[in-house]
């Protein structure tokens, strides 16, 4: 690798040159280099995490879209505790307070026949300026 110059003599200026362009060779032929690597890995990491965590927001703030029912505790002005769903569809919408009577009561057709509604309330789930989501309706309903 050492190089003479025209005089014949040996000169360290153009073999550390020399040694310089054949290391940056070497490394070029390489794949990926280990800092390269290093980066990659820290980015598929990222990307993971937030994945997951936009997953479990989806999730908790999932939209209701078929109604619920829940027996209510003893003592209570009413029997049953229906969530209705929570966005519009052909022929419903959440915000007229007669849709969601009428669904509650589709909702209890087989389980209670001489059914009427006693109350109802709107829970906003939403968590001012973090996230937004469509609040859950409910239905009371004494049989």
């Amino acid at each position: 690798m050492v190089e003479k110059n025209l005089m014949g003599q040996f000169d360290p200026m153009i073999d550390a040159i020399a040694r310089r362009s054949h290391r940056r060779q070497c490394a070029a032929s390489q794949p990926h280099s280990a800092k390269a690597t290093s980066g990659m890995k820290r980015i598929a990491g990222s990307m993971v995490f937030l994945t997951l965590l936009a997953g479990a927001a989806i999730a908790r703030d999932m939209v209701r879209e078929v109604a619920s029912v829940e027996q209510a505790a003893t003592g209570k002005a009413y029997d049953y505790i229906v969530h209705v769903r929570n966005v519009p569809a052909i022929g419903y919408n959440p915000l007229v307070r007669g849709d969601r009577d009428r669904m509650a009561l589709q909702a209890l057709r087989g389980q209670c026949h001489a059914r009427r509604i006693v109350g109802g309330a709107e829970i906003n789930t939403e968590i001012w300026g973090i996230t937004s989501s469509y609040p859950d309706y409910i239905v009371l309903v004494k049989c």
